[in-house]
């Protein structure tokens, strides 16, 4: 934790975008989608939700944890470090994407 207080927020940030740049368009738009509305949620219930994307839920979510983007806790929640959420939202904010289209 001491580390992390002295290195600036922006370079933090720049190092976490390093895992981001390495995901696919779809795996992308999930752990946008995710870090942005799913944190917290019950994985099967965000599924159900995202049945109608042209994702391939499993295996992208898969690469997801693998990289450690997204972990699967013990209740089956989808949960995301509070920085790695930050930058997901920050992302998705910056690119104007449709998630942030209000409808």
């Amino acid at each position: 934790m001491e580390k992390l207080r002295v290195i600036p927020h922006d370079e933090i940030q720049e190092k976490l975008m390093v895992s981001l740049h390495s995901l696919s368009e779809t795996e992308k738009k999930l752990f946008l989608d995710i870090a942005c509305f799913y944190v917290g949620m019950e994985k099967n219930y965000a599924f159900q939700i995202l049945q109608y994307s042209d994702l391939v839920l499993e295996s992208e979510l898969g690469v997801l944890v693998h990289l450690c983007l997204v972990t699967i806790d013990c209740s089956n929640q989808l949960t995301m470090h509070d920085m790695i959420r930050d930058m997901g939202r920050e992302v998705a904010r910056r690119e104007c994407s449709r998630l942030c289209n209000r409808k």
